[in-house]
């Protein structure tokens, strides 16, 4: 807190002086402080750190761990802020004519947090940890089906064996793959290390409770970037309402926001609103589909129509999203190649209930419509839409984390929100459809053989035409399958407080990144 010496101002009887002509005053470049100050709060929208275990970047489930894992670990490479891939721990990387192998020279000198010295050792342990099976990581599947083996040929030099194409890596590595010590936490194990987190990045841990929150000092000197500010405060916060006063009071300078906050914010002369665009699908699942088995009404494709006729896309995002959300007839997103407009499924309720007769259902049938808590706000309309079209479909709101766990794990049924398969800026149109149509986050889409065999196509283009084409093919696949349908696009949505001076998103990233760039004002 800044004081200041108010000096009285004396006046006393004086003979005017000559006045004399001066030259104006050349002006000073503005000089910027030496080293961090001041301490950020950041509360985002989520009720978990997105961890299985404590704070342990390989052991992640969900996009939630973006933040942390970019405060307090680094990758081989990371996003700047107009979301293009630029070198962190790598320096430079060198991708095999024939793909058989990725070659990453890395940063001589960086450290870690404890003083160890991060090295190609430290890379390689990272990747081969990642696709441990036990961590469950969830990536983890993804890389131990592209990576046959890493080696370090010298200190700084290490090179990536790879089965196939693997343009993924890439996006992996600036915010899921984190590199970690190898010595310590070969030394502490790996509950140890989740208990006392050491990375790279550019804060450092002071203390945390696992789904609370993340208190973090600057690291002075950091290789890539000193942060701006000296603390950061990561402060978990579902509710939306909670996150606002917290803005309103000082006791956050950053939040996420819902759709249903834009108007309030834009009111207050105190806040400011910035955003994010296309940062990822909201979808409709049909879990059912991955229990061939089992009965159900959604095993129909005409029934799988009907739920999608059955929701008023444009007016969920007028009403509900105030404008932040579009809806859309794609998975593919204006940023991945082969993106062309499509025309979004039209809301029409009649239309819906005669395809419900056609399939059998003139009477409607029974489901339910899961989501996880953080989601309950925009998603408990699409359920109410569904039960007037004669879905009668019962809203469960899960604790996010047994959300995530129950999603990626394929034990809901029914019918559930899903996000994706576009979301994080990946665009390389196979690493943004990946985990969401047959990857960790697509247990209904990876019981469709179909999608594998059209996904390597696009994996294995080389010319911007082929991956253009082979995308537009996959498109086509995924939406004539209606094993989930897309819904709409959102532009994530922050509010900051008076405190701050200045914050750019990362486009495409829900999950904001680059707090080290988060700049206060002076007090």
């Amino acid at each position: 807190m800044s004081c200041f010496i108010v000096v009285p101002l004396v006046l006393t009887s004086c003979k005017a002086a000559p006045v004399e002509e001066k030259k104006p005053a050349e002006e000073k470049p503005k000089v910027e402080k030496e080293g961090p100050r001041g301490m950020a709060t950041y509360a985002p929208s989520t009720g978990t750190m997105s961890y299985r275990s404590a704070i342990d970047p390989h052991t992640g489930v969900g996009a939630e761990q973006t933040t942390i894992n970019c405060l307090l670990f680094d990758g081989l490479l990371t996003k700047d802020e107009k979301g293009n891939e630029v070198p962190a721990l790598a320096k430079s990387w060198e991708i095999a004519p024939d793909w058989s192998y990725i070659d990453f020279f890395m940063q001589e000198g960086v450290k870690f947090h404890n003083g160890e010295a991060c090295t190609a050792e430290d890379v390689k342990f990272s990747i081969e940890r990642a696709g441990r099976e036990d961590l469950m990581f969830v990536f983890g599947y993804e890389v131990r089906e592209n990576v046959d083996r890493v080696e370090v040929l010298d200190d700084y030099h290490v090179r990536v064996y790879v089965t196939k194409p693997y343009p993924a890596l890439f996006d992996r590595a600036y915010n899921n793959l984190m590199i970690v010590p190898k010595d310590y936490i070969e030394k502490v194990g790996d509950k140890g290390f989740a208990a006392n987190p050491v990375g790279a990045g550019p804060f450092k841990i002071i203390d945390f409770k696992h789904d609370e929150y993340v208190f973090c000092e600057a690291v002075v000197d950091h290789y890539r970037k000193t942060p701006y500010v000296e603390k950061f405060r990561f402060v978990i916060c579902e509710e939306p309402a909670t996150r606002l006063a917290m803005l309103k009071t000082g006791e956050a300078d950053f939040i996420m926001i819902p759709g249903t906050d834009i108007p309030e914010v834009d009111r207050d002369p105190n806040l400011t609103r910035i955003q994010s665009e296309y940062t990822f699908l909201v979808t409709m699942v049909f879990q059912d589909l991955a229990f061939p088995d089992e009965p159900s009404p959604l095993h129909d494709p005409r029934v799988r129509r009907a739920c999608s006729l059955a929701i008023d896309r444009e007016g969920i995002c007028r009403e509900i999203l105030n404008g932040a959300g579009e809806p859309w007839g794609t998975f593919l997103a204006p940023y991945n190649a082969g993106y062309e407009y499509m025309e979004p499924d039209p809301y029409d309720l009649e239309r819906a209930k005669e395809l419900l007769a056609e399939a059998g259902y003139p009477n409607g049938f029974d489901t339910t419509f899961t989501c996880g808590s953080g989601d309950k706000w925009w998603m408990e309309p699409i359920a109410a839409q569904l039960n007037e079209a004669g879905i009668r479909a019962e809203f469960v709101v899960l604790e996010h984390g047994i959300w995530q766990k129950e999603h990626t794990l394929g034990e809901l049924h029914g019918l559930s929100y899903g996000s994706g398969p576009w979301w994080a800026c990946r665009a390389h149109p196979a690493v943004a459809l990946d985990s969401h149509t047959r990857g960790g986050w697509a247990p209904v889409g990876r019981t469709f053989p179909e999608f594998d065999a059209a996904f390597q196509k696009i994996v294995t283009a080389t010319s911007e035409e082929a991956i253009a084409k082979t995308a537009k093919e996959y498109n086509q696949i995924l939406l004539d399958s209606t094993f989930r349908v897309p819904l709409w696009s959102v532009n994530a949505q922050y509010a900051v407080g008076p405190r701050v001076e200045s914050y750019e998103p990362v486009p495409g990233l829900i999950f904001p990144i680059r707090m080290e760039y988060l700049k206060l004002k002076d007090e």
